[in-house]
């Protein structure tokens, strides 16, 4: 009982659990549990699979998706009305389905996501940097008008003529 070795559960993937603090097995960065707090594990952070921080799971998981030589998840039909476009999973390597389109919002394709019924309402790159000029001009008309009405009010006050 008075041992202060960490506490195991299950096995999982051949491994066993830790429900304590412990090193990253790749980096060593102190981890923590995800059930643990971090107010009581300063200097910690969350361990992610595998007994990993972020970082080097997503490294590892980002090594993994592209050495792949089969899709993970299937390739579906889009479901915008009239269009034939196979999709693929984002999660997938593009090489291993070509002629596919990746799949991004309700099942739909990219080019059905993007010309579909929201088109309307995203804003191409020249009008925004249209609006960002005519906005930078504005503010800076404002500030002019704004620095003009100060020094109006100072010279009000030095001769007394202000309320």
């Amino acid at each position: 009982m008075g041992t202060s070795l960490p506490r195991h559960s299950g096995p999982t993937l051949g491994q066993k659990y830790v429900l304590g603090e412990a090193p990253c097995k790749a980096c060593q960065t102190p981890t923590r549990s995800k059930h643990m707090k971090r107010a009581d594990h300063p200097h910690t952070v969350v361990r992610q699979g595998r007994g990993m921080c972020n970082p080097c799971y997503q490294a590892v998981l980002a090594v993994e998706r592209a050495e792949l030589t089969e899709l993970k998840y299937p390739l579906l039909q889009c479901t915008a009305d009239g269009c034939e476009a196979m999709t693929r999973s984002p999660k997938d390597n593009a090489a291993l389905a070509p002629g596919t389109r990746r799949r991004v919002s309700y099942g739909r394709c990219t080019e059905c996501y993007y010309k579909g019924p929201n088109a309307e309402v995203r804003v191409s790159r020249k009008q925004v940097e249209a609006a960002r000029t005519e906005l930078d001009v504005f503010l800076a008309a404002r500030q002019k008008r704004q620095a003009a009405a100060a020094r109006r009010r100072q010279m009000a006050q030095r001769f007394g003529l202000a309320s």
